[in-house]
């Protein structure tokens, strides 16, 4: 099979085409907006995580159907665009009735998780995190 090429928004009939390019595994979380599990990539055997909303959960003045092309474009650019200590996006998949984001899986405890594990946390390693968070979120809001 041909492999799939990276930043690709793919409108799909049904939720069961997902399956047809990866085997889903187990739930790794839940959010108010849907959950992530594990699956690999059929292809290739690369392991990814695929996070899954409803889209009847979509907030906000509109929907991305109505959004006109370069907006559209501007928002895919975004998404897809690669930013430091930010998770990457792969693929987009939308069918009338879920939003499908695969993304890179990030292996590891989770930031909380791990801050509680620490013995001791010391300003330097305090310093460091900080800074990778705030280097996130200036990226995501440039």
């Amino acid at each position: 099979a041909a492999s799939p090429s990276r930043g690709r928004f793919i409108r799909i009939e049904n939720d069961t085409r997902l399956l047809e390019h990866y085997n889903i595994g187990a739930e790794i979380g839940k959010g108010a907006y849907g959950q992530v599990c594990q699956a690999v990539r059929k292809y290739d055997g690369q392991k990814m995580a695929i996070k899954s909303s409803e889209r009847r959960r979509e907030v906000g003045l509109r929907s991305f159907e109505d959004l006109d092309f370069v907006e559209r474009k501007r928002m895919l650019n975004w998404l897809f665009a690669e930013k430091p200590n930010i998770v990457i996006v792969h693929e987009a998949l939308a069918s009338p009735a879920s939003v499908h984001l695969v993304m890179e899986v990030l292996e590891g405890p989770s930031v909380s998780d791990w801050l509680t594990e620490q013995p001791k946390i010391t300003e330097t390693v305090v310093a460091r995190c900080v800074k990778q968070m705030l280097t996130a979120v200036r990226s995501i809001h440039l």
